[in-house]
């Protein structure tokens, strides 16, 4: 539930909210910043520290007097449930000011005020008297994490004359449905929250609804692949989060929604700086982040055109569907609880399963086991799902495929494994469909999926099997477009979202595969642009490929009419690429920029870091969409 603030998520907060570049824009006399949830006062310091530095960029750097700092400290407030907390971050701002004065003053001028008694508030944000006349410029903070702990408060967010359930009753959603009730008008609020309870829950479709229709979400940093290996938070917790920002105004439809996914680097672990590429940048309309549930877990797979194939898929039945329509039985097996009373007789005359003995190979039937007679159950489904012929697929997505298996043995299994029982003609045309569209199954759950990759690397929900497509008699057909981003995703993204900085997506081309690499970047990114510019006057066509040192490797393209292979060269001269590439946006946000030239008409050049993540199809795909969006835009220039 509590995850302290690390100082450099704060910090790249901060920049976000308060860029200095924008110093001549913020009035500070009437600016009023509150954390609703201070904690500490991780994120009151913070700003306070960037209030100052505006302060002196608009008084022509000097240093501000005792009577500026405490007139800034006066457009601080934060609140929290602990009094500990209260007077914690009241001493910290106390430092922060001190700091900012010479030794000689702080002796002879300075006297603390008590910012308890006004700016600093001891309360219930949701029951915050203090508060209740008071509106913002900016609300910022890291609000508790905790699931189902709005039992003492309205599940509700009142909203344009309805009402909208807060999903799983996590509370920082409330935090942030409530914030707008004290922001001013354009106000910008930014509040980090679980990634799982907004971004990747299906049942925050209604939340998400009223959040994208009546206000102005601007960007999410979203720092979900960092919940692996202590990447991101100060106790080492694995918990997925997000930063949103929006603007109380109405939403502007005519401007994307920036979802930056963030990715596990040697630099971003070792908290030097968040890194980003032009890859981790996917501008989302915001229609489609209303109607679109997936968009943002299609992102985090890579983005581009995931989007377009599972389009084209969700024009198929569901497999849902395909079983309600043949009248099969399905459900998850049983589950023990403290609390459970039932008792059928049937469950101790069959013997009983392990999870762990359902792999993807295979039932290990010698696992057999009984049940005692003195075991009570929560919950019991239908004895038929248990009785062979039947299928069984455990909640697992597999090493390199779904575990899926026809049974002919009577036994019972546990919650974490889905039962089917229908007649063996069925079940055969199920066993038969899985098997032939296995990788477009799994692609299917990694990019809708709200559980793998988000809250646990491989575990799957009965809802993610219910909803794949039933394909079967040809009734998809799919394009080598389409295979290969497949592939992408099954082989490269999801294994990078899991392994971040030890994956092989990092990792640069293996000498023996360099040249089939490369080639195949060039003829799927060529592809993709001849499907629109090939004519009689020519076709786009890898003609160069050049290794360079600093491990840089500079593809050129051509539009003409001839056939060549591509001429690959090695350039060691001492060209320094890393100065142009590695891009400091903030001190704590830097971009590695990828290079895309126009030098000449009809000829394209890419510069871009020899990792295999760079030189992928799905890759070759987003560049190719780029420059189409950049010819179209020089045709209506």
């Amino acid at each position: 539930g509590l995850y302290y603030t690390p100082s450099h998520l704060a910090k790249l907060l901060v920049d976000e909210c308060l860029p200095l570049k924008k110093y001549s824009e913020l009035d500070l006399s009437e600016f009023k910043v509150l954390d609703p949830a201070c904690g500490s006062g991780i994120f009151l310091v913070i700003v306070y520290k960037r209030l100052v530095q505006i302060w002196r960029l608009q008084n022509n750097l000097k240093s501000p007097e005792l009577k500026d700092l405490k007139k800034i400290l006066r457009s601080i407030y934060g609140v929290d449930k602990e009094a500990e907390a209260i007077r914690l971050a009241s001493f910290s701002l106390s430092l922060a000011l001190c700091n900012e004065l010479n030794p000689i003053k702080i002796l002879t001028e300075l006297k603390f005020d008590d910012l308890t008694e006004r700016n600093l508030i001891h309360s219930d944000f949701f029951d915050c008297e203090v508060l209740k006349n008071k509106k913002f410029d900016l609300i910022i903070g890291n609000p508790p994490f905790i699931t189902g702990a709005l039992n003492n408060y309205s599940n509700f967010w009142k909203i344009e004359n309805h009402k909208v359930k807060i999903p799983n009753g996590q509370i920082a959603l409330k935090f942030l449905a409530d914030s707008f009730f004290h922001l001013k008008d354009k106000g910008l609020v930014c509040l980090i929250i679980k990634s799982s309870g907004l971004l990747y829950n299906s049942t925050s479709y209604e939340y998400k609804s009223a959040l994208f229709s009546n206000f102005n979400v601007i960007q999410i940093l979203d720092f979900t692949a960092l919940a692996r290996n202590k990447s991101l938070w100060d106790n080492g917790a694995d918990v997925a989060s997000s930063a949103i920002f929006i603007r109380n105004q109405k939403p502007d439809f005519s401007k994307n929604i920036l979802h930056v996914t963030f990715r596990r680097t040697k630099a971003t672990i070792e908290r030097i700086v968040f890194e980003i590429d032009d890859y981790d940048l996917h501008y989302v309309n915001k229609i489609t982040a209303i109607k679109n549930e997936f968009i943002w877990k299609n992102n985090l797979l890579g983005g581009g055109r995931i989007k377009n194939l599972l389009e084209k898929v969700h024009a198929i039945d569901s497999f849902r569907a395909f079983l309600d329509n043949n009248n099969c039985i399905v459900g998850e097996g049983f589950k023990v609880g403290s609390k459970g009373h039932l008792s059928p007789q049937f469950i101790y005359n069959i013997k009983t399963l392990p999870t762990q003995a359902i792999t993807e190979e295979r039932i290990a039937l010698e696992c057999l086991t009984h049940i005692n007679s003195t075991q009570k159950f929560e919950k019991i489904p239908n004895e038929l799902i248990f009785r062979a012929p039947n299928i069984v697929i455990k909640e697992n997505i597999g090493k390199t495929k779904i575990p899926i298996h026809l049974n002919e043995t009577d036994f019972s299994f546990q919650h974490k494994v889905i039962g089917i029982s229908s007649s063996k003609k069925i079940l055969n045309r199920i066993i038969n469909s899985f098997a032939i569209n296995n990788d477009l199954y799994r692609f299917c759950i990694y990019v809708k999926s709200g559980q793998v990759l988000v809250n646990l690397n491989t575990a799957i929900l009965k809802k993610d099997v219910m909803s794949l497509p039933f394909v079967e008699n040809q009734n998809l057909q799919l394009t080598d477009i389409d295979l290969n981003i497949i592939n992408d995703v099954n082989n490269v993204m999801q294994l990078f979202l899991r392994n971040g900085e030890n994956s092989q997506a990092l990792k640069p081309i293996r000498h023996s595969n360099f040249k089939s690499v490369i080639l195949n970047y060039g003829a799927e990114f060529s592809k993709a642009l001849n499907i629109i510019y090939e004519n009689e006057n020519g076709k786009f066509r890898m003609a160069q490929v050049i290794e360079l040192e600093n491990s840089f490797i500079a593809t050129v393209f051509k539009y003409d009419l001839l056939e060549e292979a591509p001429d690959f060269q090695e350039d060691f001269t001492n060209l320094d690429l890393k100065e142009l590439i590695n891009y400091e946006i903030t001190s704590h946000l830097s971009s590695n920029r990828i290079i895309k030239l126009y030098p000449q008409k009809n000829m394209v050049v890419f510069v871009k870091p020899n990792q295999v993540r760079y030189w992928l199809s799905l890759t070759a795909y987003r560049d190719a969409d780029k420059c189409f969006s950049d010819f179209s835009n020089l045709i209506t220039e």
